[in-house]
């Protein structure tokens, strides 16, 4: 602080660091789920086709996740308007996971995501199954 001011100046304010995350619950599907369980193991899986049929495997083994990151989009409405405001997370590591499975139900996942940055300014994206 200087002697009559009453702020910092804006040429030393600083955004010193920026971060988003938090937990993500979904039922375990069962087609389309490479990609997440690419970021879980930080496997390097490719699907194959099994010999003479349309099925396919792929075969994940954990070799850490170093250099893996994604983006992930979310649109969220709002409770006023019903417009749905697009929140798209840079930079997001999956640090956790976990399956659970309840007598007589549907197999969940749980992500914990750890994001670099949260950003309002990109269009809310098609999604593609």
């Amino acid at each position: 602080m200087q002697a009559g001011l009453k702020y910092k100046r804006a040429s030393r304010v600083t955004k010193s660091r920026v971060t988003a995350g938090g937990d993500i619950e979904l039922p375990i599907a069962t087609r389309g789920m490479g990609l997440l369980f690419k970021h879980m193991l930080g496997s390097t899986g490719v699907p194959t086709v099994i010999a003479s049929t349309t099925a396919y495997r792929t075969v994940h083994i954990p070799v850490g996740k170093l250099g893996l990151g994604l983006t992930i989009q979310v649109g969220r409405p709002e409770a006023a308007t019903g417009l749905v405001r697009p929140f798209t997370f840079r930079g997001c590591k999956i640090t956790e996971w976990e399956f659970s499975l309840s007598d007589n139900d549907v197999a969940n996942l749980k992500l914990s995501v750890d994001a670099m940055d949260e950003s309002t300014v990109t269009a809310l994206a098609a999604a593609s199954y």
